[in-house]
């Protein structure tokens, strides 16, 4: 029998701050950003860790007190026929998200570069490889999956304190950094839903203002796409787009394998997941998911754990409205017992409450693949 890798059996799955101020959804033209050119700063080397469509990401190297310091940058590619104004638009919105983002599960950003004629963002260097590859190794255990899958929605939810949608949560965008904590990646396809306000007082509690929403396009990975955006709906939360793709992936990273290609009536597993939720939401409209009321569908035995079923499809509700908050989930009792070995970053509990996403850390996990963990200790 062939042997098939998570890479294999998602081939079709997968397609080819400061809070002192107010955000605006792109960045102004009279705004100051300082350019600077690469090889001045960085000496460039030629190992490409990554390539998609959009960029090509290498590691370049700084002198930092007589030491080589290891970063990534990553290159953007320039569409054929593209405008020099709107490339640099494109580079700079994206720029313009990410640069404001601190938090230990989202990749840091250093500087905005220039090499010959292409744009380059250039951010802590993460050597791990990202979340799909980890799997692939099957070396992760039931304990790391449980804290990187807390991790992950950590990350998405600063992301949501900030008025700010990932919108292509995915596992090839968590990459694994040197000291075993995972980084989402990737922000060409965030979303600005509401901007900062200034604040009112000098508590630095964070003011958002209202939320928009958006026109439906099939902007990210179409298999974690949800629902309202493949069926035709007039419009969107990006919030609960974010939901669901971290519910997609957290299915993934736990039972080793996609629920279904795309959340579409064209795909015979999602009908499937379908029919069981029209069947409960008829039977019990208005009561919640829970251990006992849930529909029974045929990914629910895929899973390890009853609580971890219970808050995935809360995650994957096919109603938006009624799809749990990214906070919500974090605010789980499963979800907050789970063994961290991350601190949790005070920004949630300054926003949402003492209690939102908190854990003691027992211990710390080691996510890293065999070979990796031995190279360290050598």
């Amino acid at each position: 029998m062939t042997h098939l890798t998570i890479q294999d059996k998602m081939e079709r799955f997968s397609c080819s701050r400061s809070s002192t101020k107010s955000r605006q959804l792109s960045p102004s033209k009279t705004e100051k950003y300082k350019i600077h050119k690469l090889h001045k700063e960085f000496h460039t080397i030629k190992d490409t860790i990554r390539e998609g469509s959009f960029a090509k990401v290498m590691i370049v190297h700084r002198d930092e007190q007589a030491t080589l310091v290891r970063y990534a940058a990553k290159f953007l590619h320039r569409g054929e026929g593209e405008a020099e104004e709107v490339y640099e638009h494109r580079a700079l919105t994206e720029f313009d998200i990410a640069r404001d983002l601190h938090h230990p599960n989202i990749v840091e950003i250093v500087s905005l570069c220039k090499h010959k004629s292409r744009l380059a963002f250039v951010m802590e260097y993460c050597e791990h490889s990202d979340l799909l590859d980890l799997m692939d190794r099957n070396s992760l255990r039931c304990v790391d999956k449980k804290c990187l899958f807390k991790q992950m929605l950590r990350g998405v939810a600063y992301m949501h304190s900030y008025g700010i949608a990932h919108h292509d949560t995915k596992p090839e965008n968590m990459v694994l950094a040197d000291d075993s904590v995972p980084k989402i990646i990737d922000f060409c396809l965030s979303q600005v839903f509401a901007d900062l306000l200034p604040p009112k007082d000098n508590t630095g509690k964070i003011e958002l203002g209202p939320v928009r929403t958006f026109a439906p396009r099939i902007r990210g990975t179409q298999a974690y796409l949800p629902p309202e955006i493949l069926g035709g709906s007039d419009h969107y939360d990006a919030r609960a787009l974010d939901v669901w793709s971290c519910g997609v992936t957290a299915f993934i990273l736990f039972a080793e394998s996609p629920p279904w290609d795309e959340a579409s009536a064209e795909d015979k597993r999602y009908l499937a997941f379908q029919k069981g939720w029209q069947y409960i939401l008829k039977k019990y409209p208005e009561l919640p998911v829970t251990g006992d009321i849930f529909p029974y569908v045929r990914f629910v035995n895929a899973l390890p754990e009853k609580e971890l079923v219970t808050v995935l499809l809360r995650m994957l509700h096919p109603l938006p409205d009624k799809r749990m908050t990214i906070f919500e989930a974090l605010e789980d009792p499963w979800v907050r017992a789970i063994e961290c070995c991350s601190p949790e970053f005070n920004l949630l509990s300054t926003t949402r409450g003492a209690k939102a996403g908190d854990c003691v850390i027992l211990k710390r996990h080691d996510h890293r693949p065999p070979k990796d963990k031995l190279a360290r200790s050598d």
